[in-house]
């Protein structure tokens, strides 16, 4: 029993370790591009981005994470060399065809979408890489669904974010604008699709040799990977068309900049559900194979219960000194965005809160409710912008964000406790969370109706948090963390 939890949280302790150096790398880019270039240009960038994650996800039919989940099920190395082979070819043909097409429209949707022709270079750069980038997530997902930890915190965590920032680096140094920012980002995925795919050939039967039926395996992948085209797409909305409707808006390009830097700021309460996702999907999807339910109840609500309170000190922050952070990162232009970051990031919050509802789906094979429950979440999303974003500019995104984060996360629980009786509430969750979130509220409220200085907000910030880590270290750790601990640690020790 403590074993499919030790494998789990001691592999996600080194790919936390892996997400904090990406993130820390990619968030000092994000600091130097927002800070240098401005908000006008840094909106401009991150309209390209969005645009080539749109690309990536289409393109790429989900077939990195079926890989991720198949290749554990897989039954010799030549139905897992055929699968790796299979999932190369189709995503290669789709993603070459879908950068000839952003390459062909670039100028419309420079002009009559964002109403800025000087995104048409921006946005043809950003298509040249798109099948770059569809390598290195499909790459990404064989390492993945081999375990090898390491490799994925090599390609993904290190090379990715270094070569950006070098990249970034260079370009601002030079003097280059926002199409130089873009052309680092270029950079950084031709390097990083390079060693991920060198990880790929190194440690996997990938290439040539005996191959069972092409068509068997491409079938079983996409049967499982097609919904996940729909799912994944509708992700990419509700997470990222608040991007593109506010660029497409009076807000414009500079609402856009205080956005992202916004929602990248919110999206650090993903760290830890990040980390712990990326060795739970496989091995709750063996666990499911065995049939051992309970084992996979147990390791929810332990999932769900640290990861929450991982998230508590950041949420805690954003709710009671988020001027002072905005000003101290990115300067005054930006903390127009100050209620915005405390709206998105309750969304954040109530959606790792919830624990590991899509992932432990997925594993179970419900890609299909998955896509279902994602289309109505980003239905709900892009109508509530269109409805707010006129009236409220980049509030309105951050109150549609948390509007479909409640919705999606209840539809999810929703069957996973109806059909497996699945919950992430205990009470070293419920505890903790609640003297967060009361001392985050009332400083907020108490600010709201009088004014705090920045002192007194900062005090009781560091009151709330020393508070919160007391409780948590007597009320949430149990029996179960004790063993699982020791077993992580002699894994650790085992190592060297």
């Amino acid at each position: 029993m403590v074993s499919s939890r030790s494998a789990i949280f001691s592999g996600a302790g080194f790919v936390f370790i892996g997400i904090v150096i990406e993130m820390g790398l990619s968030f000092f880019g994000q600091l130097i591009i927002a800070r240098e270039l401005g908000r006008v240009s840094y909106g401009a960038v991150s309209i390209g981005t969005t645009v080539l994650t749109f690309g990536v996800t289409i393109t790429i039919l989900g077939l990195n994470t079926g890989l991720a989940r198949n290749i554990s099920r897989a039954g010799s190395n030549i139905e897992e060399r055929t699968m790796l082979n299979s999932a190369l070819v189709i995503a290669g043909l789709t993603s070459l065809t879908g950068a000839v097409v952003l390459y062909a429209t670039s100028p419309t949707l420079a002009v009559n979408v964002f109403g800025d022709g000087s995104l048409t270079p921006i946005l043809r750069l950003f298509a040249v890489v798109l099948p770059v980038a569809v390598l290195f997530r499909v790459s990404l997902g064989g390492i993945r669904g081999y375990s090898m930890t390491r490799g994925r915190i090599y390609a993904q965590n290190i090379t990715l974010p270094v070569s950006r920032i070098v990249g970034i680096a260079v370009a601002i140094l030079l003097g280059g604008g926002a199409l130089a920012v873009a052309g680092a980002y270029t950079f950084a995925y031709i390097i990083a699709a390079a060693v991920a795919f060198g990880v790929l050939i190194r440690h996997t039967p990938i290439g040539t040799g005996a191959v069972s039926s092409y068509r068997e395996q491409s079938h079983s992948l996409l049967s499982y990977s097609l919904p996940l085209i729909l799912s994944t797409s509708m992700t990419r909305i509700y997470t990222q068309a608040d991007v593109l409707l506010l660029g497409a808006s009076s807000v414009g390009t500079g609402g856009v900049g205080v956005y992202r830097v916004v929602y990248p700021l919110a999206g650090l309460l993903t760290t830890s559900s990040l980390a712990l996702g990326y060795i739970y999907l496989p091995e709750v999807s063996s666990l499911h194979d065995e049939d051992n339910i309970e084992e996979i109840r147990s390791l929810f609500k332990l999932t769900a219960k640290w990861i929450t309170i991982a998230g508590l000190p950041i949420i805690l922050a954003f709710l009671t000194i988020p001027r002072e952070i905005l000003t101290l990162l990115y300067g005054q232009e930006y903390t127009s965005g100050a209620v915005t970051l405390q709206v998105v990031s309750i969304g954040f919050f109530l959606s790792i809160a919830a624990g590991p509802n899509a992932k432990t789906l997925m594993a179970f094979g419900e890609t299909r409710y998955v896509a279902v429950v994602d289309t109505i979440t980003a239905a709900t999303n892009v109508v509530l912008n269109l409805l707010l974003i006129p009236q409220l500019g980049i509030l309105g995104a951050g109150i549609a964000t948390v509007i479909s984060y409640v919705v999606q996360n209840m539809l999810y629980s929703g069957r996973i406790y109806y059909k497996n009786k699945l919950s992430p509430l205990s009470w070293g969750m419920v505890i903790p969370t609640g003297i967060c979130l009361a001392f985050g509220f009332g400083i907020l409220l108490v600010d709201s109706v009088q004014g705090l200085s920045t002192s007194v907000r900062v005090g009781g910030y560091l009151i709330a948090l020393g508070t919160v880590v007391l409780v948590s270290t007597f009320v949430s750790i149990g029996d179960p963390e004790k063993e699982m601990i020791s077993e992580v640690f002699s894994r650790i020790r085992g190592l060297y």
